[in-house]
């Protein structure tokens, strides 16, 4: 009979634990997790999908619903790739302008992107060719802080003075933006961005190399915006600290590890795809584009 109390005991003790379990996770997957076939949450991959014209793609998860097929004019398969992207949940907080449901409610920007054409965090660049918004900033996680580069990989954010967000692929980079209601630079927005109106081949308003300028001499891995390295339109930190990932797995801007490298730490330079676009660098980051409001 003791025996039998014992054994019963501990069964019910691993059903109990079993429960707790359930429901634990059950708990943390709520928020935006599946419940339909176009809804998406934790660990969900990005399903593929077929283009118009032929092309494979996939849909990405953005805000907890996985969105249409990505087949805009520069996406092609090679960019798309199969790598899966992982979606996060979606945790409540303050709504403000940066095209996300901040506070989980179903509706984005309500009621405070007021006279505002561009995201928190991003400006507007008008040139003859286009006119876009870019982050000022390289992207970071959303909990970095002036010596940690955080864990939140829920979206993309662009603040001064704090570690920027690297070590991440370009299939990575590109969803991430996504995620954030915004897309990878494309190669020539980047370009404009850092050229400025006149066109300057380094974004300190100079056709001369400053070796000094912008932490291509650093060695290390900066804040953003620390190195106080501007373009004539207001971007931060597009030469040096970190390379950035634009569409097409194309790399621009050089790093602290280009120190003294005029071909490198300049506005028209491009390592090309040179970068395995599955692996992650130490030295290489993003920054997102977008349309205006």
């Amino acid at each position: 009979m003791k025996h039998q109390n014992k054994t019963s005991f501990f069964l019910q003790q691993k059903q109990a634990f079993l429960k707790i379990l359930f429901l634990s996770f059950a708990f943390f997957t709520n928020a935006c997790s599946p419940l339909t076939e176009n809804e998406c949450g934790p660990f969900t991959p990005s399903p593929t999908c077929t283009c118009e014209d032929g092309r494979e793609s996939v849909r990405v998860c953005y805000q907890g619903f996985l969105g249409d097929c990505i087949c805009d004019s520069d996406t092609n398969v090679d960019d798309v790739g199969s790598e899966p992207d992982v979606s996060y949940e979606c945790f409540a907080s303050a709504e403000i302008c940066d095209l996300y449901d901040n506070d989980c409610d179903g509706s984005i920007d309500e009621g405070v992107c007021e006279n505002r054409v561009c995201g928190e965090g991003s400006i507007l660049i008008e040139h003859e060719s286009a006119s876009f918004c870019i982050f000022i900033f390289e992207a970071s996680h959303p909990d970095a802080t002036q010596t940690s580069e955080g864990s939140d990989l829920s979206r993309p954010v662009s603040r001064a003075f704090v570690q920027p967000w690297r070590n991440i692929t370009f299939f990575q980079a590109r969803d991430a933006c996504l995620r954030a209601g915004m897309r990878l630079c494309r190669s020539q927005e980047w370009i404009d961005a850092c050229q400025g109106r006149e066109n300057w081949s380094f974004p300190y308003h100079s056709e001369q190399f400053d070796e000094d300028a912008c932490g291509g001499y650093s060695g290390q891995c900066y804040q953003t915006g620390e190195s106080n390295c501007e373009s004539p339109d207001g971007t931060m930190d597009m030469i040096g600290n970190l390379v950035e990932w634009t569409n097409f797995s194309t790399v621009r801007g050089g790093s602290y590890l280009n120190a003294g490298d005029e071909d490198v730490l300049r506005c028209d330079a491009s390592l090309g795809t040179r970068l395995d676009s599955s692996s992650v660098y130490p030295s290489v980051g993003f920054r997102c584009c977008g349309d205006p409001f």
